[in-house]
């Protein structure tokens, strides 16, 4: 198989999947930009010279730039049309959020840390360090990461029964 068509592949295959999920525009557009992902993924790597860059930092900038990709890509799958999901993408650059009018900085502040702790947990994993808190030998490093690993889910649960997002299907 050639690489074009192999490219070909890979879109038409993340395109089905935005169609699997359903047939609104929006979930469309999320496979498809899954797919042109992938084939941007494919030929940077192929067409762009190698930068003399240490591995972990190459790791590091491909998973930030991964997460906010694919951050951008769950706009479209959340959101009820076209016209929500642009709306959206628009605040995101033109409303003065919490950040700047000093309101919700604590949920901001939350907000940041679990992003944070996923970026840490995407890091970890992608330069293979072993971290062992919650299966610890020691007694004591594995109920305060226990602890901490259940506070944290409380402080963060959302107690409102608010919809699954499987549930609109």
């Amino acid at each position: 198989m050639g690489h074009y068509r192999h490219l070909w592949n890979l879109f038409v295959t993340f395109l089905v999947s935005g169609i699997w999920h359903g047939a609104n525009l929006t979930f469309v557009l999320w496979g498809s930009l899954h797919g042109l992902y992938q084939i941007v993924g494919i030929e940077k790597n192929r067409l762009l010279p190698k930068v003399n860059v240490s591995k972990r930092l190459h790791a590091v900038f491909n998973c930030l730039v991964t997460f906010v990709l694919v951050m951008f890509a769950w706009i479209f799958f959340r959101a009820n049309d076209l016209h929500s999901a642009f709306s959206i993408i628009a605040k995101i650059f033109t409303d003065r959020g919490p950040l700047f009018t000093g309101e919700g900085i604590p949920s901001l502040l939350l907000g940041f840390m679990c992003i944070g702790i996923l970026m840490l947990k995407e890091i970890k994993d992608e330069m293979s360090i072993k971290v062992h808190a919650l299966n610890s030998k020691n007694y004591w490093v594995r109920i305060i990461s226990i602890s901490l690993f259940i506070a944290f889910i409380i402080l963060t649960a959302s107690f409102n029964g608010g919809a699954f997002i499987y549930f609109q299907f």
